[in-house]
């Protein structure tokens, strides 16, 4: 038999912050433009949060906003990966 979660309850807004990110890591981002979404849409997570929305719920909302469906990714300019490396000649 298959249990199918039908209501879920997040405990906190972390919690569910979670939840986004790890929906959000189905579109193949890298961990910086994983927490520049994640801080740009904080306050629209915290309304789903507040409202008893489910994050799949917000995460559709980007991905349509976005266009991460066909990798599109005209709409925002996502932050530069700062790796430093460390060269000796």
């Amino acid at each position: 038999m298959k249990w199918i979660k039908t209501f879920e309850n997040y405990n906190s807004l972390e919690e569910f912050n979670s939840y986004v990110m790890s929906y959000l890591k189905n579109y193949n981002l890298t961990s910086n433009q994983l927490n520049f979404l994640v801080k740009k849409y904080s306050l629209d997570i915290e309304k789903f949060y507040n409202n008893g929305g489910h994050p799949f719920q917000i995460v559709d909302k980007i991905s349509k906003e976005l266009n991460l469906d066909s990798d599109g990714y005209s709409n925002i300019i996502f932050p530069k990966s700062t790796n430093k490396l460390i060269k000796y000649l």
